[in-house]
Formats: C-alpha cells, sequence, structure tokens
C-alpha cells in the first residue's frame, strides 16, 4: 500500500509540475504599432516559448487574425513568420530577415491545403537529420502559435529571431516589415555566442624556394606569398622547374582557413636531380574570431568550472625521405585567447610535431577549462589560430620526398552536467519531473 501512495504522490507532483513547465517564455521582442496596416498584420510582439524538446513560436497582432474561410480568394494566404538564426551569425543562411536565418518557422492560413499549416523550412548550411518539417499550429484571436521539436532547428540551445507577418490576397501583398529588434531566445543556462563583425580569416604568406648545387643563391623557383591575402578558401600554390613533364623539382602549398578550422598541405619533391637541389615549401593559415561567454540574462563575473570547455585536435600525416637523410617535415599549431578591450591575453597554447626519415600519422587532442584561465560572462574575446606547415631538403639532394598534410578543428563546447535530463543546464525540479515521467513509465 505504501508504494502505491508513493506512486500517485509523485504522480500528482508531476502533473502539478507539467502545468509549470508549459509555456516558459525563453525570449521575446515587441514591435511598434503601425495604424497604416490591417490589423491582423501588425506585430505587436513575438516570443518563443519552451516546453521539454518542444519549442513555440508565438506571435501577437493588434487585431484578431482572419479564418481561412473568410478570405475572399481560394489562394489567399496570411504568413506569421520567424526568421531564425540558429548559428547567432547574421552574415551566414538566408539573408531575408535581416537576421541570416537558418531556418524559416511559418505559420499560413489560407483555404488551399497545399498552403495552410505550419512549416520549418531550412534555409541555410545547418541540414541535419531532424531538420526542418512540420509543426503545430493554433489560432485563436489576435494570436498565432506553432509548435515544433527543438531538433527541427538543429537542436540549438539559443538562436536569435526576428519575426514579420505578411498577406498576399488578390494579388497584392502587404505586410508588417520585419521586426527592428532581433530576440534571443534561451534554450538552455549557457551559450557561446559569436561577433562576427571582426572575424578574420587568411590564407598567404607561402613560401616555395629551390635552388641547384651548382648554383646557389640564384634560385629556380621562389615564390613568397604569390597569392597570399585575405581568403575564406583553398589557395594554392604551385611550381615545378622545369616546366615539363619530366620535371626534376615540384614544389607546393596548399591551405583553407575557416571557422574554427584550419588545414595546410606542404609537398617538396625531387627526381632524379642533376646537379642536387636544396629548397623548402612553407604554408601558412590563420583565423581570428570574436565571442562572448553568455550565462544568465545580465550574468556577469568569472564562468563556473566545468562548463566552457575548449576543444583542440591537431590531425597530421607527416613524411620526410631523401638520399642524403637530412629532409624534413613539420607541422606546428599555435591558440591564443585575447581579452579584446582590455588588450590581455588570457591563454595560449603550442604543439608542434617533426620527422626525418621516416612517417608519422597522428591526431592530437586536447580540451581545456576556460575557467582555469579566467574568463568572464558578456566580455569580448578574441581566439587566433594558426597552423604551419614546412616541408625542407636542406643539404643538396638528387631524390626526395618531403610531405605534410594537417588539419586544426577548435571548437568551444558548453558541457553537459549530471542530473541535466532537460540539457538546459540547470538541475531543477523540471528534470525530476522527467525523471518521475521516465520511471513511472518503466513501471
Amino acid at each position: 500500500m505504501k508504494s502505491i501512495v508513493s506512486v500517485l504522490i509523485i504522480a500528482v507532483f508531476f502533473a502539478g509540475l507539467q502545468s509549470v513547465v508549459a509555456g516558459q517564455i525563453i525570449g521575446q521582442i515587441t514591435d511598434p504599432c503601425n495604424m497604416a496596416i490591417d490589423d491582423y498584420l501588425d506585430v505587436l510582439s513575438a516570443s518563443v516559448e519552451r516546453d521539454d524538446a518542444n519549442l513555440t513560436f508565438v506571435m501577437e497582432m493588434r487585431g484578431n487574425i482572419p479564418a481561412a474561410s473568410s478570405l475572399p480568394d481560394y489562394n489567399d494566404t496570411i504568413t506569421y513568420i520567424w526568421f531564425v538564426d540558429a548559428d547567432n551569425n547574421p552574415n551566414t543562411g538566408q539573408d531575408a530577415g535581416g537576421v541570416g536565418g537558418e531556418f524559416n518557422v511559418r505559420v499560413v492560413i489560407s483555404q488551399n491545403p497545399w498552403f495552410s499549416g505550419g512549416y520549418v523550412d531550412i534555409t541555410g548550411a545547418m541540414q541535419g537529420p531532424g531538420t526542418g518539417g512540420t509543426g503545430t499550429i493554433q489560432v485563436a484571436g489576435n494570436t498565432a502559435r506553432i509548435t515544433i521539436n527543438r531538433s527541427q532547428i538543429a537542436s540549438v540551445k539559443r538562436f536569435h529571431w526576428r519575426s514579420d507577418a505578411g498577406s498576399y490576397i488578390g494579388g497584392t501583398g502587404i505586410g508588417n516589415g520585419v521586426t527592428p529588434e532581433s530576440g534571443l531566445a534561451r534554450a538552455c543556462r549557457y551559450g557561446v555566442l559569436p561577433d562576427p563583425s571582426n572575424d578574420y580569416y587568411q590564407v598567404g604568406d607561402s613560401y616555395l624556394y629551390a635552388e641547384l648545387e651548382s648554383d646557389p643563391g640564384n634560385p629556380v623557383i621562389d615564390l613568397t606569398n604569390f597569392n597570399g591575402g585575405s581568403f575564406f578558401v583553398c589557395l594554392p600554390l604551385e611550381r615545378k622547374y622545369p616546366d615539363q613533364d619530366d620535371s626534376q623539382i615540384n614544389a607546393q602549398a596548399t591551405g583553407h582557413s575557416g571557422p574554427w578550422q584550419l588545414r595546410m598541405l606542404s609537398r617538396f619533391d625531387v627526381s632524379g636531380a642533376d646537379p642536387a637541389v636544396t629548397g623548402y615549401a612553407e604554408g601558412l593559415a590563420l583565423s581570428d574570431m570574436d565571442f562572448y561567454l553568455d550565462g544568465n540574462e545580465d550574468e556577469t563575473g568569472p564562468v563556473p568550472a566545468g562548463v566552457f570547455l575548449l576543444k583542440l585536435t591537431h590531425d597530421y600525416h607527416i613524411f620526410a625521405a631523401d638520399t642524403q637523410g637530412q629532409g624534413y617535415s613539420e607541422t606546428f599549431e599555435q591558440i591564443v585567447i585575447n581579452d579584446i578591450d582590455a588588450s590581455v591575453q588570457k591563454g595560449a597554447w603550442a604543439r608542434s610535431d617533426r620527422v626525418q626519415n621516416e612517417q608519422r600519422f597522428a591526431k592530437y587532442e586536447q580540451t581545456i577549462d576556460l575557467a582555469d584561465y579566467g574568463l568572464e560572462f558578456g566580455v569580448r574575446y578574441r581566439i587566433s589560430t594558426m597552423l604551419l606547415d614546412r616541408s625542407e631538403i636542406p643539404q643538396a639532394s638528387d631524390e626526395a620526398g618531403i610531405f605534410t598534410d594537417s588539419s586544426m578543428l577548435t571548437s568551444i563546447d558548453v558541457a553537459n552536467i549530471a542530473g541535466d535530463i532537460d540539457n538546459d543546464w540547470n538541475v531543477d525540479l523540471f528534470d525530476f519531473a522527467r525523471f518521475a515521467d521516465n520511471w513511472l513509465k518503466q513501471w
């Protein structure tokens, strides 16, 4: 009897708690009133609510929303839309809405069933399992709502959005216009927010140099930063000597620089050289990214331990062999985090590897707790990364193959904590409710 009573107590507690969870507002924006447009198109506010793994997008209008049956034509439509910037970077994704949206969440009212309903459109590069699809809509009075699963917008825990409302009736389109304010929805307590205004990527400062043993100081290949500059793409740099198929020397440097990833390749090959050859191929990739560590609204001070983890991966293949036994290849990575406004370095990490007359495949990984380096909420930091590869034949050789191929990945992840079942980085009554629900289902 005691066990039955315990189950009933938990069940009653869980039922009451569910009513608290439902409709938890995690972000809200307002929009100026515009008496020059129809009241059902004049946005007063837009918000996002969270209920466990579901998100509900809400828009409140100045007047009641018409029923589909009242629209003059079968194909007329009224649309309420949320432009979701899922990666919190306005420079990526769809340009419509002014936020660089990766997804559009829409409520469409129409007599035509091909148009009407709730939709999640994929408009950026964050397509993956479960993204996109449809949602459940509810239109009542002056409010439109659509409920989706968070996985439909890539399970992001924080995102920005703007909203709009418009109609296309009788061949004429009118609307509210995109809200001037961008909202931030918080599906968890902690997050990393990039500041794309000062991002910088470069592949350049590449060097190819070779000279004949019989004519030192008079290079047959001498290309320095030949195509260098700021590129968010691969930059190849290659030269052969002589310029025929039976070339004796082949020097190459190729790189890529992008958000959180650098890639380099360098190569110096000598085949049947007479006279012998010395030289090198070297490439450099750089990246600067600004970001904020974000907590609860207006939260400041040092970040807690075990939350924000800087993860580094240096993955490479290096090889060196030549008849003189002096050829080598090396790869070098460096990461620096600076407090931009205070001009203070918060942390720096570097490592390198080198081979001579051998081949090595390696993958180095490191996880760093940013709390150990005194990082704080709401402060603008810059993470600067560098990847340098070099292949060199320092002593004249007639046969050689020197090669590097490396990549560098960096990310700042928000860790999971024990007991945080709903992944909001708070162990609270909501987690207990989910635990109780799962326990009841098992029994």
